[in-house]
């Protein structure tokens, strides 16, 4: 690897710099010159002048990497996919064993006899060489290994459902559920190992690199997932599987087929008579096909994201408010979420019990971090530390306490973290004591559990005197306190001025003056 500096001053207002290269001298004279020459017959900017020499160098760049192959490499290379796709009895004896040993590693949760099952699954042949049928438009090519891939799949899933229908057990492991939601990653690491797999095959079939390759395209343990969802009736199972499958297969046949292509293999290549696609429209239709599968990928993994949140946050609240018993340990949490809001259902070790305004509080402040209504639902288990010298009451040996559900009214309600009408007025007189013009009568107060909020209402003295400032603080207090969103409002009666007052009470005294009149005539 050589550095270079290049430096060319031309007629005009612009200069081209090439700065401490790290490539090949080679590549970059080419990219060079080549830019050059065409900047002195277009006159162009510095930076569009740039950006040409930094595409000329990265194309050169992949192009000695990724070099055209012989015509006799080329044949190679077509003889040996022709072969490893078709649909021999050798093939079908892989797949029924890979099968057989997926299936068996799934249902028995291990990992080392799933990845010895994707050491043997011949499946990725057929891919790879339906993909250089489609880069060389070559249909015969795409029937044999077609034919291959979906006789290959339909025995996989036939084998998984009948062994898991003959298995003592049917849980659905770990390990079988990590292949029920894929995501835009796997998509991602099919693209990687279809590339990895027709370059390896391509320029160095005799390379170690292909047992990785098959690992890391993981294509038969999504069929036998598929065919253990049928055996369990688990259509969510049957869905996931598949889709895992249809993304690994459509991303390999894409990163294959634009492996082939930089390789030389072109619609003219193929001693056969055949009918041709344009390459632009089929690699178009293997793209659109790409972006159709990762829609439901991108969403899997955005709802993976927000539970994944979700529990984070759940899981830190329970912990952090469940101290306000010293020694007390989180077992075990789940949680629902609905339309009126999220259930959670938690189960706790702890030497006292909880009190229903302790339950209440810790509900409070996960309705404030979660931003949503919440009910709690809390299993205690009570424990004590003994040792051989103290007795041990049976009393308060470990003991379930029922369920202690709070309520769901949507009306409005008074569940604070303690004593709402307290916090409120403790508030309300700290500030007038702060600040002497704000002289408030009384208050009242709402909680609405299906908007989780607080509706305070104020009613000031006539005198009184409040801002819009005043009005924020008092809502952020009363938030802070109640850890609840909070809508104040506030009542002050108008003042009316003292020429008001005095016509109100000259029109009194007329009125009283005219009524005295009216009983003297009477009398």
């Amino acid at each position: 690897m050589l550095k270079l500096l290049l430096l060319l001053q031309t007629r005009g207002p612009y200069e081209v710099v090439l700065s401490e290269l790290p490539v090949n001298k080679a590549l970059v004279l080419s990219a060079f010159i080549k830019t050059i020459f065409f900047s002195l017959s277009h006159s162009y900017p510095l930076l569009y002048l740039k950006q040409r020499i930094f595409f000329e160098i990265l194309r050169c760049i992949v192009q000695k990497i990724v070099a055209k192959i012989s015509e006799e490499q080329k044949q190679n290379v077509y003889n040996d996919l022709s072969e490893a796709g078709q649909a021999n009895g050798y093939f079908y004896l892989m797949v029924s064993l890979s099968g057989i040993v997926a299936t068996l590693g799934l249902l028995t949760n291990s990992a080392a006899v799933i990845i010895g099952a994707m050491l043997i699954a011949p499946l990725m042949n057929p891919i790879i060489s339906g993909s250089l049928a489609i880069t060389l438009g070559d249909t015969q090519l795409l029937r044999r290994a077609s034919f291959a891939e979906l006789t290959g799949l339909t025995l996989a899933i036939v084998l998984a459902t009948f062994i898991t229908l003959l298995s003592p057990t049917r849980e659905l492991t770990p390990e079988i559920l990590a292949r029920i939601e894929p995501t835009l990653f796997d998509l991602l690491i099919a693209l990687a190992s279809g590339a990895a797999g027709a370059y390896t095959i391509t320029y160095h079939p005799k390379s170690s690199a292909l047992p990785g390759v098959a690992i890391a395209t993981a294509l038969m343990p999504p069929l036998c997932v598929v065919g253990i969802g049928l055996a369990t009736y688990e259509y969510s199972v049957v869905m996931g599987g598949f889709l895992l499958f249809l993304a690994n297969l459509i991303a390999i046949s894409l990163a294959s087929s634009i492996v082939f292509l930089l390789a030389g293999f072109t619609s003219k290549f193929s001693g056969e008579k055949q009918e041709v696609l344009n390459v632009r429209q089929r690699f178009t239709i293997s793209i659109a096909l790409l972006v159709i599968i990762s829609i439901p990928l991108i969403t899997i993994m955005a709802r993976a994201i927000d539970r994944n949140q979700t529990d984070k946050l759940i899981y830190q609240s329970l912990t952090d408010n469940l101290q306000i018993i010293p020694r007390t340990e989180l077992v075990s949490y789940n949680y629902q979420k609905e339309s009126s809001g999220m259930n959670i259902y938690a189960v706790v070790r702890s030497p006292e019990h909880f009190t229903p305004n302790q339950l209440r509080e810790i509900e409070n402040l996960l309705e404030h971090k979660l931003k949503a209504p919440v009910s709690l639902q809390m299993q205690m288990v009570r424990v004590a530390e003994v040792d051989r010298h103290s007795l041990v009451d049976s009393s308060i040996e470990e003991r379930v306490v029922p369920a202690m559900a709070l309520s769901t009214e949507t009306e409005s309600s008074s569940l604070t973290l303690n004593n709402p009408e307290k916090l409120i007025e403790d508030i309300l007189i700290e500030k007038s004591r702060v600040s002497p013009d704000f002289e408030w009568k009384t208050f009242s107060f709402s909680y609405y559990r299906d908007t989780s909020t607080y509706r305070v209402t104020i009613h000031l003295e006539p005198e009184a005197i409040i801002d819009s400032s005043l009005t924020n603080l008092l809502t952020n207090l009363i938030e802070d306190r109640l850890k609840r969103k909070v809508t104040l409002s506030i009542i002050q009666p108008v003042v009316k001025e003292s020429s008001e007052v005095d016509e109100e009470q000259r029109g009194e005294e007329d009125a009283i003056d005219s009524s005295d009149a009216d009983s003297d005539k009477k009398i």
